[in-house]
């Protein structure tokens, strides 16, 4: 047993020459920045345009609160604060319609969002869009 482990070891030491290990001829690589190009445009690609922005539809928006402020100086203007709901990442606030109805008002708050037909991915977020409606001055309050 000992004969083959010293045979081992002067086999070993025969075929290994030298332990020192070579220094480098070259420097090491350096990192160079990449720089980062442009995505290509619907103008700089030829028959391969990007896709179209989905068709949108107006939508009732939800309201989340509103409330009616008095004005600051008697005469002045009365105010309808609303807080609509954006019941998406993709809803986009549309507009705020007001009517008066005899002694009342009928307010209109629209989103616009995309078409059910087309179906496009949209978070989950809801956000709030937070308006201010003049309603006029010589009001009453009941």
């Amino acid at each position: 047993m000992f004969l083959v482990t010293m045979l081992a070891l002067l086999a070993a030491v025969a075929c290994g020459g030298s332990a020192t290990v070579a220094s480098p001829t070259q420097p090491p690589p350096t990192e160079t920045p990449v720089k980062a190009t442009p995505l290509p445009t619907e103008t700089s690609v030829k028959g391969n345009p990007s896709p179209e922005e989905p068709e949108t539809v107006v939508m009732p928006a939800p309201i989340d609160g509103a409330a009616v402020v008095a004005p600051a100086t008697p005469g002045g203007e009365y105010t309808l604060k609303i807080t609509s709901g954006l019941p998406s990442g993709c809803a986009q606030f549309d507009g705020i319609r007001v009517e008066r109805d005899g002694n009342g008002f009928v307010v209109d708050v629209t989103n616009l969002m995309p078409n059910p037909n087309q179906p496009i991915a949209c978070t989950a977020i809801y956000g709030y869009h937070e308006s201010e409606v003049p309603l006029g001055s010589g009001l009453t309050a009941r």
